[in-house]
């Protein structure tokens, strides 16, 4: 079933199991507002933003005198309980505050600080510093709310063609690639943001880097969210001079051997790749690519 699908039957039977509401939708806007410290008796502007990524149904802008607040309409059940775990959690300087999770209907609707709309270039060290930060902040807070499907993707890594297939591309027998593996897919694990490219970094007005898009919050493996600093095609000259910038400085900060942060890195481009390929009936380059990660992080 396509994904879009899938999101729209999870959103309509949560909110069936949570009593449908119609609250105006005005009335909701203050309430978010308000929280915000915004005054009762303020009027307030909206503006619709350009809406991507999945699941969602509309961005919006929410303006008064005093505060701005940014509104999500989604289907995505599994952000909106990443914020509702978040709301009680407002001094996290890593992530937006959460105002209010509201259902009208069959749709859910997240309220958050308003950040600044257009992204930074950001230094390495302030890259790993916000990813290790949010995934302390998160392991430690959403650990019952964040889903486990980033690990369960791993599992067609060990599956029996795989296994094969990266033996006979790397030049190496299927016992040892298997056990390189498992050993790899059995390192720490930690709750990460999972979709922490440039768009989804914003800046406050202080300059203090935040991870916006909670959609792809969920348990990994500790340094997987940084697969995204890798090209999505990625060859033997590929330039990674910002990935191992990037996974030093997380290292450092982690304690833990540079080598393994990055072969989780690998591993999670591998299994995004493995995961493409399989629901696209076989996408030939997707699987390709699932190989040249999946080797690298061996």
């Amino acid at each position: 079933m396509p994904t879009t699908l899938t999101d729209a039957f999870d959103a309509l039977g949560y909110s069936a199991r949570n009593g449908f509401r119609f609250e105006r939708m005005p009335r909701i806007r203050q309430r978010a507002l308000l929280n915000a410290g915004s005054s009762v008796s303020e009027p307030f502007t909206v503006c619709r933003l350009p809406a991507e990524g999945r699941g969602n149904m509309g961005l919006y802008r929410i303006d008064s005198a005093e505060v701005s607040v940014f509104q999500k309409v989604t289907t995505n059940t599994r952000e909106f309980r990443i914020a509702k775990a978040l709301m009680p959690h407002q001094d996290a300087p890593c992530h937006p505050r959460i105002l209010l999770c509201a259902m009208r209907g069959p749709m859910l609707h997240i309220f958050q600080e308003f950040i600044g709309e257009d992204p930074r270039p950001i230094s390495p060290e302030a890259y790993a510093a916000l990813a290790c930060d949010f995934s302390a902040m998160a392991t430690r807070v959403l650990a019952d709310a964040a889903p486990t499907s980033r690990l369960d993707w791993l599992d067609s890594l060990t599956s029996r063609k795989f296994v094969k297939d990266l033996a006979h591309s790397t030049g190496r027998d299927e016992g040892s690639v298997r056990d390189a593996l498992n050993d790899i897919i059995a390192q720490p694990r930690a709750v990460v943001h999972n979709d922490l490219h440039s768009s989804n970094i914003r800046h406050r007005k202080d300059g203090s880097p935040v991870a916006i898009d909670l959609g792809g919050v969920g348990w990994a493996l500790q340094g997987a969210e940084y697969y995204r600093l890798l090209p999505k095609n990625l060859t033997d000259d590929s330039d990674l001079d910002r990935f191992e910038q990037t996974t030093a400085c997380a290292a450092e900060r982690l304690g833990r051997p540079v080598g393994t942060i990055r072969r989780a890195a690998f591993l999670a481009a591998a299994a995004r790749h493995a995961r493409f390929a399989k629901l696209r009936r076989g996408d030939a380059v997707r699987e390709d690519q699932a190989l040249a990660c999946a080797a690298r992080a061996l």
